[in-house]
């Protein structure tokens, strides 16, 4: 593609994304672009928590409900990723996002196929930064005409300053997320416990290259969860005794301490790790 944007040492180009990770804690990773006839073609790319990967071609076709392609493992296992609109409600308004959905096809004894879900999250469709620099970009035009999504809600997720977020506040609370594993003195395991606060907003901490948001994030750990690889921490948003919710791309690290101020990041050799921080300002919630 003629666009193209450097971006911590390489070169991005313009593409919408996606991901969702399924319950083996595998990444479903998507890269697509719409070619000169305005055909939508995209790359799937196969995440393994073993550190393994596979990237596959992606030629979606339209159907009733937006978009939909077939791909193929090298061991013969089928995936049909749809793009579809996805309708949210956020206080009194109701906006319309594009979104995946990743399945897994197999034949039923009937000898009918069957789709199973990967995941019940669909993973929100947005531009790369790459893409978001032009000024017309066929991709926005495409699911406009055919899902009714705006450009202004493919735009990449950026935070808002503190005027915004002023500007913008809820006219009602967010529900409260599934609760946390809250680690208690003497425990190997952390239990479950009712949250005493609200999620605001989630990101995908890891690789970025494989559809993670930031690669590093720290903030005062609140709560995490081992089988879901989430962590909580102080959010910069929402007022008090709101957090942000880390989806990792890898296991929750053995010294992620509640009550600790720590640096969570993707390390290429290590996978996910984190850290201590001194904390030199008031500021909560740091990402990269």
């Amino acid at each position: 593609m003629a666009a193209e944007m450097q971006t911590e040492g390489f070169k991005e180009y313009p593409a919408l994304q996606a991901h969702i990770q399924g319950p083996d804690k595998t990444w479903y990773n998507l890269r697509a672009w719409a070619d000169k006839e305005g055909h939508l073609q995209g790359k799937m790319e196969i995440h393994r928590p073993d550190g393994s990967r596979e990237k596959l071609d992606a030629a979606f076709k339209e159907n009733s409900r937006g978009f939909g392609a077939t791909v193929t493992t090298a061991d013969g296992q089928k995936f049909y990723a749809g793009i579809s609109s996805q309708k949210v409600e956020k206080g009194e308004k109701t906006y319309t996002h594009a979104a995946m959905a990743v399945s897994r096809m197999e034949k039923g004894e009937d000898g009918k196929t069957q789709f199973i879900p990967l995941s019940e999250r669909p993973g929100r469709v947005r531009m790369n930064e790459a893409m978001a620099a032009l000024e017309h970009p066929r991709e926005a035009k495409l699911l406009e005409e055919k899902l009714g999504v705006s450009r202004r809600d493919l735009e990449p997720y950026r935070e808002r300053t503190a005027p915004e977020q002023a500007q913008a506040a809820p006219t009602k609370a967010a529900p409260e997320k599934d609760a946390p594993a809250i680690q208690k003195p003497g425990e190997a395991e952390p239990s479950v416990e009712t949250p005493s606060y609200t999620i605001r907003q989630e990101k995908t901490i890891g690789d970025r290259e494989a559809g993670a948001d930031h690669a590093m994030w720290s903030g005062k750990v609140v709560g995490f969860d081992r089988e879901k690889q989430t962590i909580d921490m102080e959010s910069k948003i929402g007022g008090e005794n709101a957090v942000t919710r880390l989806h990792l791309q890898g296991p929750v690290p053995e010294n992620v301490e509640i009550g600790k101020v720590q640096k969570v990041e993707f390390n290429r050799e290590k996978g996910i790790v984190a850290s201590a921080v001194e904390r030199k300002a008031p500021g909560k919630g740091v990402e990269r």
